[in-house]
């Protein structure tokens, strides 16, 4: 919660002040505190917005059905926001269970238990439609429009953002008299450990822009909460053997 409200004040301050490249220090100093015992980088990301940002409206209710859903801030207070952030805290719930599903098909892959790889896969691609269901209902509540002009601004963070009036970044003013710009990227789906974790669990490789040896998302290490980050980076494709797993997903995935 403290996160999610620190960084939601740091957004509010670099879209609606006159000087948006500078975070004072009443603000910049417990917001870096924060961030740093959270061990996630001082600006908006996915684990603040939608991990760390909901309530079940019946407690006793299922967490991956949008409507028993809540946020706890938005910037905007608009359903459009609430509703983009809830569908992904529902994929996310949903998805979960998928986790030590694929997490046994990699264990039956090294041993060459090819049964027990296809058996999982064949679940997993049970579950992979079903969260492609769910994604598909985030229009219901959340226009293009009102996403792309309302809500994203305050997401995009302060990297690449010249054109916003953030050439070098942002400042976080301490007193020192030292600061230097930081620039960070927003926040984004893309950093879910969920996807990431589908992507190594299947060998999906990604090769960003100009590189041409395969890494996982630069986003998802900096930006997802610590256990997820240290979870995926034990899991990626350099520590494991799936060549079994991924020689029998083809026909499940399809």
């Amino acid at each position: 919660m403290l996160a999610t409200l620190d960084s939601s004040i740091a957004s509010l301050i670099l879209v609606l002040t006159y000087s948006p490249q500078r975070i004072p220090r009443c603000i910049s100093i417990p917001f870096l505190e924060a961030s740093e015992h959270l061990e996630v980088p001082p600006v908006v990301t996915y684990a603040a917005c939608c991990l760390w940002n909901f309530q079940p409206i019946y407690p006793a209710g299922p967490i991956d059905l949008i409507e028993n859903l809540t946020t706890l801030c938005t910037f905007t207070g608009t359903m459009d926001e609430s509703w983009f952030y809830l569908v992904s805290v529902a994929i996310e719930a949903r998805g979960a269970p998928t986790v030590p599903l694929m997490i046994e098909a990699m264990q039956a892959a090294r041993r060459g238990d090819s049964l027990t790889v296809s058996d999982c896969l064949a679940v997993f691609a049970e579950r992979i439609m079903d969260l492609r269901e769910l994604l598909g209902r985030l229009t219901e509540r959340c226009t293009p429009h009102a996403f792309y002009f309302r809500i994203r601004p305050f997401l995009a963070g302060s990297k690449n953002m010249g054109e916003a009036g953030l050439p070098h970044g942002v400042l976080f003013e301490d007193g020192s008299g030292t600061e230097k710009y930081r620039q960070y990227s927003g926040g984004s789906n893309a950093q879910s450990s969920l996807i990431q974790f589908f992507d190594i669990a299947l060998g999906v490789q990604h090769r960003p822009t100009g590189v041409k040896k395969e890494t996982v998302p630069v986003n998802v290490k900096g930006h997802a909460s610590p256990p997820k980050h240290n979870f995926i980076e034990v899991r990626t494709p350099t520590h494991l053997h799936l060549h079994g797993l991924c020689s029998v997903c083809d026909g499940y995935i399809n």
